[in-house]
């Protein structure tokens, strides 16, 4: 399963991060592990770098069924088991959930938006 690629504290951690992230700006969270209605989001690896090259994850935006948001876990470049593995991949989460939740595939010069954000940071 997918989905062990991420401890579950780890999990947890994100999804606080998210959850904080949205909360500040008026909206609700709530997340489920049942995959009925709702975003569906799924952890990957292994994938080789040319396929969206830098990127910590990607989303779908304007698809209708399936998987709508892949996190690339293996590229936080953060192992997850660290503290800030967590919080990095929350934020992670909510960068590629704007994305579909909004429907835009642009990106800004700050914020959540801001594209891959820089992985620097996170390793110290």
């Amino acid at each position: 399963m997918k989905d062990e690629l991420v401890p579950l504290s780890v999990l947890l951690q994100a999804e606080r991060t998210a959850t904080w992230l949205y909360a500040g700006i008026g909206v609700q969270l709530k997340w489920s592990s049942t995959g009925k209605d709702g975003v569906s989001m799924e952890f990957d690896s292994g994938l080789p770098e040319w396929f969206h090259p830098g990127a910590l994850g990607y989303s779908m935006p304007y698809a209708q069924t399936g998987t709508r948001i892949h996190v690339l876990v293996d590229r936080l470049h953060v192992p997850v088991s660290k503290p800030l593995g967590g919080a990095l991949l929350g934020h992670v989460l909510a960068h590629e959930l704007a994305h579909v939740l909004q429907g835009f595939t642009h990106h800004s010069e700050a914020g959540v938006m801001k594209p891959g954000g820089t992985t620097a940071t996170w390793n110290k």
